[in-house]
């Protein structure tokens, strides 16, 4: 496997097919100019600038809502870096990072159905 491309079709490819692995269609995907988007996983990816070298950052957003007036705030958390030329890295980790999320929802669903019925 040719991990550095610098292709940008092969790029697309790559993250297209990576996320069709674990069920995400290509229509979920946006390819916007130089940044990535998975929009259902609130997943950005972008080039950046890190230590003066250029890498693809991956950056995860989500809304927290306050107890008090339960007004939303956006966070940012930023998931992983990659070295620009690293296209097959990038595609798996975005795989196996929204995979994960995927697993951890369906588990946290379980568990709230789990306590729903033990309160009846």
């Amino acid at each position: 496997m040719r991990s550095k491309t610098g292709n940008a079709a092969l790029l697309k490819r790559a993250i297209t097919s990576s996320l069709a692995a674990i069920g995400v269609k290509e229509t979920e995907i946006k390819f916007t100019g130089n940044k990535i988007e998975v929009p259902l996983c609130g997943v950005t990816i972008a080039p950046a600038l890190e230590n003066g070298k250029r890498v693809w950052k991956a950056e995860s957003t989500y809304s927290v809502m306050r107890l008090d007036d339960a007004f939303e705030n956006e966070v940012t958390h930023q998931l992983f870096t990659v070295a620009l030329e690293d296209d097959m890295l990038l595609a798996r980790k975005l795989a196996l990072h929204i995979a994960v999320t995927k697993i951890d929802a369906s588990l946290d669903s379980v568990v709230i159905e789990s306590a729903g019925r033990l309160q009846r």
